[in-house]
């Protein structure tokens, strides 16, 4: 005989659904920020080294594209 499982009630259900997706949740805000903040050092740097270049004797900078 298969043992005995215990049954889920449908608010507990709704509960680890709630946690769940409040972790989701948090877990990509996250990674929004961490993804904005990278995205705009690598632009920082880029800006940062386009203002410091020389006096024109350099062909000019080329931008790689973000999909």
């Amino acid at each position: 005989m298969p043992p005995s499982v215990p049954a889920c009630s449908s608010r507990s259900i709704g509960i680890h659904i709630g946690v769940t997706t409040t972790v989701h949740a948090h877990v990509r805000l996250r990674l929004q920020r961490q993804a904005i903040d990278l995205l705009g050092n690598a632009l920082g740097h880029l800006a940062k080294s386009t203002a410091e270049g020389s006096e024109g004797d350099d062909p000019p900078t080329c931008a790689a594209a973000v999909r």
